[in-house]
């Protein structure tokens, strides 16, 4: 009943690293389980996802080769998945495409790249995510890196690089994702980005105080920029001391969303298959309707329609994507 879009999952991980086929409906994991998959395409057509933002990351580099060298042998492990099942996805590069590739029928993939790390310190290295109609990128992970500091690290914030970075992400229609960055590395993309930005996965701090979370004052923030806010479903980071939290713990930081940066600014940023724990009744991407229908009476229609995915293709649109 509501157009399904997700700002952040990692298929491609099983896709490129486990040579897992995505065209087959594969088991989910029970709790947690990061053998097993959230997210395939059959599901993905069973649940009625219309859009879906693959997020490359690339966790090590392998002996011999360059971090860029394994970004640039997953897009190619994208384009051939892509190219075998066309009849049911389509690579979207720009939101004209993602409405052309949805009226024939098919799910939309838009590309995301988490880790500026993949850079290799290279600024030409943005052309190859320019071509690639990525749409975001996340510019730290779980460390710091050459272009910010992370939340998990030091606190550190932009490097000159990472200003560099900043400065010509606009050039390459890239827009910069602050999931996973320390706070003063936030701060400082807000005063130099002259345009919106994501936060495009986790919690909150008000219901989870981690420093993965956003406070509220940095969501007033990305809302501010016209960004937008991606809620994953990890109950861990959605609400402590909640393990196995169930569809109220996504409604509860959603309305609070609401609240501080308005219903418009809030999104499906699911994070499936990077390892999350499993939200309560949601195992995979097939569950998405039944955490839907359990919204509704606590959000609404009009609510559920903004978190499923109405948001994510307002601002695709609006945005110049």
């Amino acid at each position: 009943r509501y157009p399904i879009a997700d700002l952040h999952a990692h298929a491609l991980l099983h896709l490129a690293y486990r040579r897992k086929d995505l065209s087959r409906r594969h088991r989910p994991p029970r709790f947690w389980n990061p053998l097993r998959s959230q997210l395939d395409l059959p599901r993905m057509r069973a649940a009625g996802v219309s859009l879906q933002v693959f997020t490359v990351y690339v966790p090590f580099r392998f002996p011999g080769k360059t971090y860029s060298g394994s970004l640039a042998w997953m897009l190619a492990c994208f384009e051939t998945f892509i190219q075998r099942n066309e009849a049911l996805i389509g690579h979207a590069r720009s939101f004209a495409e993602v409405e052309d590739i949805n009226r024939s029928g098919r799910i939309a993939a838009v590309l995301a790249v988490e880790g500026g790390h993949v850079l290799d310190g290279r600024i030409e290295n943005l052309e190859l995510l320019g071509r690639s109609g990525v749409l975001y990128l996340t510019l730290t992970h779980f460390r710091d890196n050459d272009i910010a500091g992370s939340s998990w690290g030091g606190g550190g914030g932009l490097t000159d690089f990472g200003r560099e970075v900043i400065r010509n992400l606009p050039r390459a229609r890239i827009f910069p994702d602050l999931a996973h960055a320390s706070e003063r590395a936030f701060s400082e993309v807000l005063d130099l980005h002259p345009g919106p930005v994501l936060w495009t996965h986790g919690g909150l701090r008000k219901f989870a105080d981690s420093p993965r979370n956003l406070s509220d004052d940095q969501a007033r923030a990305v809302a501010e920029t016209g960004g937008l806010i991606g809620l994953f479903l990890h109950p861990w980071l959605l609400k402590r001391p909640s393990l196995i939290g169930g569809p109220e713990v996504v409604a509860d930081s959603f309305a609070h969303l609401g609240e501080i940066a308005g219903p418009e600014r809030a999104c499906l940023g699911t994070d499936f298959d990077g390892w999350i724990v499993c939200l309560r009744g949601v195992r995979g991407v097939d569950d998405l309707p039944f955490l839907f229908d359990s919204l509704e009476p606590r959000l609404g229609p009009e609510g559920v329609e903004r978190l499923a995915g109405g948001n994510l293709y307002r601002f695709l649109r609006d945005c110049g994507f």
